[in-house]
């Protein structure tokens, strides 16, 4: 329920405990309808079934898969704690028609060492995916596995099945002989040995080239958790994200019409993947755990010392990481998309926080991190300031020693009345909209047209004064100063709802802010602020929404932080599209 897929399938699914999806396939459409109908009829007239959905269309049959395939990654959730679910009785497999007692008893054995677990599979091949939560730094859970193993292995035998129905047969090779008997198991190493008679491809694993004195893994073998042990306790808490990847590689994803991870798929290379960063950086946390480095620890170096050190440390494994994690546009698709939540932009804001505390920064990361700053500055004297910066040398020295190009022009702020009085209680249907620099200071008329378009719809609009929300700082890892920011404007923003009118944002990505990394830097039950979208305040007051004079059709290219932080977003657009006559179909493309 905490996955975005939840909000698109949970009509089909409902207060389900259990999911079991059946599709027929075939050539004749009415050989397909009775099939369905028989299946329906059936599961009507059972007193033990509770329910089904029949997916209407082929846009939610889709759906449904999309949720079956991120199977592996719901059942690998962060589990609360320190265990995380783990593949190693993964994908077992009986005959289909012992499937249901087999799960029975498997899961009897699982509740008896009182394991979380999560559990799919395949019912047409009795193959099951089992993910019990452990953690292998334990010595206790490190043990689990090796016993579970075994008893897993004793009840597969029983039932006449194998303890691999599709892969992970490398890290289970032990169990060969097993499950293929003496015969077969000698003959797979008679291949073995005519196709790699050195042992070279994937040695140890499966079987070893005969005559060969080197052995099969072993499944209590070197494991992730014995790189993972050396991380601190505040390093585990803090970087959460980064150690919660399994791996799975939902990050891997060429699709261009899918929001995750732009830099992957402009690379591709795997570093630059949420997977390959989260690895990275559990590695730097593993360094800097061994060299008893607190990744908790606020001071600084001096400038003096900062140069001293980037002149004496060039082979510190923290300038890799930084050279992977620059690559991050901080889209945030990542946090949505990965089944595990692996948050990268959040992540990397927290190692250049750390990594600038010993090495200096660059003048374009102060530039970046305060262009709010800069462009409120810029909007009071925007005829010097756009001389100063538009012209040619200007541009030239930007972009040749800065790395910036195509500087936005400062238009003149729009004539806009701002609300500087927050003891008057407004009047009925009020509207208080907060600025952004963007919008304010960059793009000339949005704010005004908004204001104009909302007073049209019937609300008293008001402008909150502007200030800077500090979304670039949290960005470049200014966090100290962030938090501060942060802090300030909670304070403010209070103050603006005991005017008990509601409040939004308009650009997409500093509206989350305040629900997002505010949230997250300040305890919860401090936070307590609501500032919609402009879209979440429109689908409230439908009524108000006149009726286009005929149906037009119009496309939506969402923002991109806006369509993976808040996946209701083009439903809630087509919804009010809809209140005015009108068809708006949501484009499906990336960043």
């Amino acid at each position: 329920r905490n996955d975005s897929i939840y909000f698109y399938v949970k009509d089909f699914i409902q207060d389900a405990n259990a999911i079991n999806l059946v599709e027929f396939v075939g050539d004749d459409s009415d050989v397909i309808e009775k099939q369905l109908s028989l299946l329906c009829r059936n599961i009507e007239n059972s007193p033990s079934a509770s329910g089904f959905y029949l997916a209407k269309n082929a846009a939610e049959i889709k759906l449904l898969w999309d949720l079956r395939k991120k199977s592996v990654g719901l059942i690998s959730k962060r589990i609360d704690g320190t265990r995380r679910p783990i593949p190693f009785i993964e994908d077992t497999a009986v005959p289909p028609e012992k499937l249901a007692e087999y799960i029975k008893e498997f899961k009897q054995l699982l509740n008896k060492h009182h394991l979380i677990y999560g559990m799919y599979g395949h019912v047409d091949a009795g193959c099951i995916h089992v993910r019990p939560a452990l953690d292998t730094r334990v010595t206790f859970d490190e043990k689990l596995i090796r016993a579970l193993s075994d008893e897993v292995v004793h009840l597969v035998k029983k039932y006449n099945g194998v303890i691999w129905g599709e892969h992970g047969k490398g890290y289970r090779s032990e169990y060969g002989p097993a499950f293929f008997g003496d015969t077969l198991y000698h003959v797979i190493r008679q291949i073995k040995t005519l196709f790699d008679p050195d042992n070279k491809l994937n040695p140890g694993k499966i079987a070893t080239p005969l005559n060969s004195t080197e052995s099969i893994v072993k499944l209590d073998g070197p494991m992730r958790g014995h790189f993972d042990k050396s991380i601190s306790a505040n390093a585990n808490v803090d970087y959460a994200s980064a150690i919660a990847c399994n791996g799975n590689g939902a990050c891997f994803n060429f699709a261009t019409q899918d929001v995750m991870c732009p830099s992957w798929k402009i690379t591709n290379d795997r570093t630059q993947s949420p997977k390959g960063r989260a690895v990275i950086i559990r590695e730097w946390l593993r360094q800097l755990a061994i060299q008893n480095y607190d990744v908790r620890s606020k001071k600084p170096f001096n400038l003096l010392k900062k140069i001293l050190h980037r002149t004496t440390c060039k082979k510190d494994f923290s300038h890799q990481v930084h050279t992977e994690l620059s690559g991050c546009l901080s889209c945030k698709a990542c946090e949505n998309q990965c089944p595990l939540s692996v948050n990268i932009p959040d992540l990397k804001s927290k190692f250049l926080a750390q990594y600038h505390q010993r090495y200096q920064r660059k003048l374009r990361d102060y530039l970046i991190a305060n262009m709010e700053y800069f462009a409120r500055w810029q909007s009071r004297i925007p005829l010097i300031t756009d001389f100063l910066l538009q012209n040619p040398i200007s541009r030239l020295i930007f972009a040749k020693f800065l790395g910036l190009v195509d500087l936005p022009k400062v238009n003149h702020k729009p004539a806009v009345q701002t609300l500087n009085d927050f003891t008057n209680k407004l009047p009925v249907n009020s509207l208080i909209i907060l600025q952004d620099a963007f919008t304010s200071f960059y793009e000339k008329n949005i704010l005004k047209n908004i204001c104009h378009f909302f007073s049209l719809l019937g609300f008293n609009v008001y402008v909150a004064p502007f200030f800077a929300n500090g979304k670039p700082l949290h960005i470049q890892g200014f966090l100290q100063k962030f938090h501060r920011v942060a802090e300030k404007n909670i304070i403010h923003l209070r103050k603006l709802a005991t005017l008990n009118a509601p409040i939004i944002g308009i650009d997409p990505a500093i509206t989350l802010t305040y629900r997002n990394e505010y949230k997250e830097l300040i305890a919860a039950e401090q936070h307590g602020l609501d500032i919609l979208l402009p879209q979440e305040l429109l689908k409230r007051h439908l009524d108000k929404i006149p009726r286009a004079k005929q149906n037009k059709t119009y496309y939506l290219l969402s923002h991109c932080t806006e369509k993976s932080a808040h996946v209701a977003s083009e439903k809630e657009w087509q919804t009010i599209f809809a209140a005015a006559g009108l068809t708006l179909n949501p484009l499906s493309a990336g960043c």
